[in-house]
């Protein structure tokens, strides 16, 4: 698994971080707030999900996921 950085944020403000090991982005910021996400458009309240490197005890931020809570709407 790896470690990620999920912040829920209220536009360019972090509101919660917590520190989550999963095996995807996807799924870190799942666990994280207990809800389902699905890929930020230009929500107002998002979850970004970074990466988090760690080689020869440095630690450093890789790559930046953004998600947003909820689901798609129904089609019918």
């Amino acid at each position: 698994m790896k470690v990620y950085r999920v912040e829920e944020m209220d536009s360019n403000t972090v509101r919660t971080t917590q520190v989550i090991e999963a095996f995807t982005p996807f799924q870190a910021a799942v666990k994280a707030i207990g809800r389902e996400v699905r890929l930020r458009k230009d929500e107002p309240s998002w979850i970004q999900v970074t990466e988090v490197l760690t080689r020869a005890k440095q630690t450093r931020d890789g790559r930046v996921f953004e998600y947003s809570v909820g689901s798609y709407p129904s089609h019918g």
